[in-house]
């Protein structure tokens, strides 16, 4: 069973000034703390937008240098002039295979996410790559890294996490040359607004994301139509998905997300489940199923002819 750990904080939107606080949290006393290891590297840089490739397939991802050995394990990797940290859960064989993103919410860690997700034995049971990140001022702590409103940085300077993105995509492509056309993003609350950023500035890298309470905030995070279309499976908790006792509305920002992508033509899957700001427990399950039945085919989804079957819960639709 699945436990989010939220405690909500005053938050003045309109400044958007950056503040700490206690968010949301997936947790899961069946899996322990993933094994840690460091790796020092030299410093890299990342491009600040993806290369358009036309329709005939995913973006390649940038060139750097000074690449870590990527291993089991929390990995230190320079991107955008700064020293950032990742967990890294490869399967069996990571040569050519899937990768997944995993973003945490605001107060949370990359160990106890990547935990909650049973990351370490998803990966090998699904034969997929995840990587969850760590934010620059939560585990981290990266001087003069500084978050955007909601940890990531979704709501301020992008540099340095869309830097992250794309520097470790580049790293994993580098070392395990990964099946490029099944990179996905998935991400819960905070990281889900991250996860709304990538889908909407990186969907030529992107072959399907998942949003656990993201969405769009008018002024902070405002709708940008993605240069491709993706699949996005959209799951939120109701009229009581809210943070900081309404000051973010997650059911209203998911549903204008909905919207916005439909009507760009995006195939989109609403899941409803109903239980506020949390993942619920069959969250983990039908968010790989999503993205794994999805490779990068300019939005073409196969729930589309075929429908959602038993994958997914009774609360899930697909959007007309």
């Amino acid at each position: 069973m699945l436990r989010i750990r939220f405690v909500a904080i005053a938050w003045l939107l309109a400044s958007c000034a950056a503040n700490s606080g206690t968010s949301g949290s997936v947790t899961d006393s069946a899996v322990t703390a993933d094994a840690q290891s460091d790796a020092s590297t030299a410093d890299t840089g990342a491009a600040d937008t993806a290369v358009d490739t036309g329709t005939s397939g995913p973006a390649a991802p940038i060139q750097v240098a000074g690449c870590p050995n990527l291993q089991t394990g929390r990995i230190a990797i320079q991107a955008g002039g700064f020293t950032r940290h990742v967990r890294v859960f490869p399967p069996a064989d990571p040569v050519g295979k899937p990768v997944i993103f995993l973003w945490h919410g605001l107060g949370d860690t990359a160990s106890n996410f990547s935990a909650g997700f049973s990351a370490k034995t998803r990966a090998v049971a699904s034969d997929v790559t995840i990587i969850v990140p760590e934010a620059c001022y939560q585990e981290d702590a990266v001087p003069g890294c500084t978050p955007g409103l909601f940890t990531w940085s979704s709501t301020g300077n992008s540099d340095p996490d869309a830097a992250l993105f794309d520097t470790t995509l580049a790293c994993l492509d580098q070392q395990w040359q990964i099946d490029r056309s099944r990179v996905y993003t998935i991400g819960f609350s905070a990281g889900a607004l991250w996860s709304t950023w990538l889908l909407m500035h990186r969907s030529d890298y992107l072959a399907a994301a998942v949003t656990f309470s993201g969405g769009i905030i008018d002024n902070v995070l405002p709708y940008l139509a993605p240069t491709y279309n993706l699949p996005v499976l959209t799951a939120w908790g109701g009229d009581t998905d809210q943070f900081a006792n309404g000051l973010v509305d997650f059911n209203q920002a998911t549903a204008t997300l909905r919207a916005d992508l439909r009507k760009d033509g995006h195939f989109v899957l609403a899941c409803n489940h109903g239980l506020g700001h949390t993942v619920p427990p069959q969250g983990p399950d039908f968010a790989l199923k999503f993205v794994l039945n999805h490779a990068w085919k300019d939005g073409v989804s196969p729930y589309a002819t075929a429908g959602l079957g038993s994958d997914f819960p009774k609360y899930c639709a697909i959007e007309p």
